[in-house]
């Protein structure tokens, strides 16, 4: 007992140690070092300069997660990289319940066919995430707690700079910042109920195909509807949140959560722009969807089905004010208040491999609308196939996924500016193969081609965007 107090003095400077990495640019999240790629999160990404466009069950007494939650960017989970157990420092601080992870995601990417213009970026977020189990180091039964922190550095986003599609093509495109990801407190009840409150982001365990974790573009993360169609690509994160978890029956989950405000779109100097201030128009977004899951015998094929909606209260810029270079509506000054969304998940095992009880076959599928008079993006769809431990390597990975904008067709007809034109849909194909090389250290190649960006955007010149290829190489090291 004497020694917890100890023990909790040194989480602070745990959690400062990202902020000795200074200055260069921002994803919108912090993934955790807990999977050697973090966990696809859009962001509100660069906007563009307009100038240059012319040119299973758990036992009885235990909790058990919802389906998705610690999606990798901003929860602990302990997993040793690079580091090991960094000489029994890890260990000594687990048996007090404190869990940290460090990593560093790197990339460059370039289209040389296509877009506005052809061009390359490098952009890389290192991020630190800590957890703590409050029962086993304070005697708190059922209490945890979580914080991470982040810094974004390269950019800026090939998306923004240069192809302005509204799928980006990383989940790492944002401003340049460093700060707070997540902080927050959960209480358990048991096995059937918890309660979390705090700092969190949205996309941490709401409209998540674990499946789609393998590929970089970020609609495969947060997707593209909800990004376009909520301020500033919606609370991620949330300065002011809670989410409730119940657990119905055997393989029957329920989720629930009120989210607070959004980014701040605040530019400092040097383009830089900072997570920890909330938009004047701080709105409230409820979200809540039903999970159930299958497979969870020792024989079936586990599966995961989800339904859910979100509500929007607060100015909602019609067109939409999602923060990318393709955002073609954000000055329309239609205000509606009232947004809203519905969407249906599927990710299913459909075999098992070689290469051990995680490997085989997955195939995910989301699809989502939203009202065509107040939105840029109507209605989404993504999905994918991707098989686990290739050639007998249980720690690679390989899919092919898809995923498709339609913009709105009352938006469009509305719009009255000549030099503007859109399409009916923006596509968008990725091919990529996750490579583990040793303990921490992936490399990832990775090829998309986006076709109708932003749904057909004709510059000011008269100049159709082309459809683009993308070649991107991305490292990733877990500490």
């Amino acid at each position: 007992m004497t020694i917890r107090p100890y023990v909790s003095s040194l989480l602070v400077p745990i959690a400062l140690l990202s902020w000795s990495f200074d200055g260069v640019p921002r994803a919108s999240a912090a993934p955790s070092a807990a999977s050697a790629k973090p966990a696809p999160a859009k962001p509100a990404a660069v906007e563009a300069d307009d100038d240059k466009d012319e040119g299973g069950e758990a036992p009885d007494g235990e909790d058990r997660a919802p389906a998705g939650t610690g999606h990798g960017k901003g929860k602990a989970t302990g997993t040793e990289g690079v580091l090991g157990d960094i000489h029994g420092v890890r260990p000594f601080f687990e048996r007090y319940g404190v869990t940290f992870d460090a990593s560093e995601t790197s990339e460059v990417l370039g289209n040389p066919t296509g877009g506005r213009r052809q061009g390359a970026i490098y952009e890389g977020l290192f991020s630190v995430a800590v957890g703590v189990d409050l029962d086993r180091l304070a005697g708190l039964k059922g209490a945890s707690a979580n914080v991470s922190v982040f810094q974004i550095h390269g950019g800026p986003g090939l998306s923004a700079q240069d192809i302005g599609n509204f799928d980006v093509v990383s989940d790492l495109e944002n401003k340049r910042d460093s700060g707070l990801y997540e902080a927050w407190l959960q209480q358990s009840f048991g096995g059937s109920f918890d309660v979390r409150a705090g700092r969190m982001s949205v996309d941490e365990e709401f409209l998540i195909a674990d499946s789609a974790d393998v590929f970089m573009n970020g609609s495969f993360g947060w997707p593209t509807l909800p990004y376009k169609d909520l301020p500033n690509g919606g609370p991620i994160p949330s300065d002011a949140a809670v989410r409730a978890h119940a657990r119905l029956a055997p393989g029957w989950d329920a989720l629930a959560g009120l989210y607070r405000g959004s980014q701040a779109d605040t530019r400092g100097a040097g383009g830089a722009a900072s997570t920890s201030a909330v938009s004047q128009d701080d709105g409230l977004l409820a979200i809540a969807e039903l999970q159930f899951q299958t497979g969870r015998g020792e024989t079936e094929l586990p599966g995961t089905y989800k339904v859910g909606g979100w509500y929007r209260d607060g100015g909602v810029t019609r067109g939409g004010t999602g923060r990318t270079g393709a955002d073609l509506f954000e000055t329309l000054p239609d205000i509606v208040r009232h947004n809203f969304s519905f969407y249906a998940v599927a990710d299913h095992r459909l075999t098992r491999g070689a290469a051990g009880e995680d490997s085989g076959f997955s195939a995910f599928l989301r699809v989502m609308a939203a009202p065509s008079d107040r939105n840029v993006v109507s209605a989404f769809a993504d999905g994918g196939l991707v098989y686990s431990g290739p050639f007998g390597r249980p720690d690679d990975g390989v899919g092919i996924g898809f995923a498709v904008a339609q913009t709105s067709a009352t938006s469009l007809d509305g719009l009255g500016r000549t030099e503007v034109r859109l399409g009916r849909a923006e596509k968008s194909f990725e091919v990529t193969y996750q490579a583990q090389l040793a303990k921490g250290v992936q490399v990832q190649p990775d090829v998309q081609y986006v076709i109708d960006p932003a749904g057909g955007h004709v510059g000011p010149a008269g100049r159709v965007t082309g459809d683009a290829l993308v070649l991107g190489l991305r490292t990733t090291i877990t500490f």
